[in-house]
């Protein structure tokens, strides 16, 4: 004997979707990760390192 069970069905209008309910999404995690400084921070030192040794590279080959 099998059973099948159904969805629930949603009540009501569904809230804070579209692109203001993305951006308020985004807002919370990026202020609750703990992880987000410390990959904005690498991101940027290596950002800055490559823009470095590419700017010194060109400097030397000219």
């Amino acid at each position: 004997m099998t059973t099948t069970a159904t969805a629930p069905k949603l009540v009501g209008p569904v809230k804070g979707g579209g692109f203001k309910g993305a951006v308020a999404f985004e807002w919370t995690k990026f202020w609750s990760v703990r992880a987000t400084w410390w990959s904005l921070t690498v991101g940027l030192l290596l950002t800055v390192g490559f823009a470095a040794m590419v700017g010194a590279s060109a400097d030397a080959s000219a």
